[in-house]
């Protein structure tokens, strides 16, 4: 973007040493160096609002960042905490998120990019069970997708075949501390959502 500040047009000779200087010379230095200094505020703040910061978040709107070298990098992660109902799993909250399932629920994925930002949206979840007591009850976790439908690898955690609807087959969860770990992404914004079960690490 071109700057709209205006210095070649302030005569910097005026006014003259020992001549009378007609007061329109000031007028006209003094209206340049206005506007460009109106101009330098409009363009300082559209920076300060629409360009990265390293003091703060900073959101680049899905554009398209290319030619780009990264180092000592991390993604979000997003602790769900303990729940024991069904429970909405926005995207914007964390490319990785965890819970702690306290009873039989769904998780409802919601929140994906739009399918015309072009991008694949990535997901995934840790899953334990919450239970405390001595013997752990085992919970079932169904996955549920607003307005879409799954797809997922031809065996998934034990479970053969695949979905056609909103529904998946439910994982069992029985461990407190040993993760189960579930891969989802898309790039038509969650129409279609691929699922591969990444295992149980233990």
């Amino acid at each position: 973007m071109a700057s709209n500040i205006n210095y070649a047009s302030i005569d910097e000779t005026f006014p003259v040493a020992g001549k009378d200087n007609d007061s329109q010379g000031f007028r006209d230095n003094f209206g340049y160096i206005k506007n460009s200094l109106e101009s330098a505020k409009g363009e300082i703040e559209e920076l300060q609002s629409t360009t990265a910061k390293t003091n703060t978040d900073s959101s680049f709107n899905y554009k398209t960042l290319s030619q780009v070298q990264v180092k000592n990098w991390g993604e979000s992660w997003h602790d769900g905490g303990t729940i024991g109902q069904d429970t909405s799993v926005f995207y914007t909250d964390g490319s990785i998120q965890t819970f702690r399932i306290d009873a039989d629920l769904s998780l409802i994925l919601d929140g994906f990019p739009s399918s015309s930002k072009n991008m694949v949206s990535k997901l995934r979840i840790h899953l334990t069970n919450n239970n405390t007591n001595n013997v752990v009850t085992p919970h079932t976790v169904t996955f549920e997708v607003q307005g879409g439908s799954f797809k997922m690898n031809n065996i998934f955690n034990g479970y053969s075949g695949s979905t056609a609807g909103m529904t998946m087959n439910p994982i069992v969860l029985r461990s407190q501390t040993d993760p189960v770990v579930i891969d989802f992404w898309t790039y038509d914004g969650g129409s279609t959502i691929f699922m591969n079960y990444v295992g149980q690490f233990v």
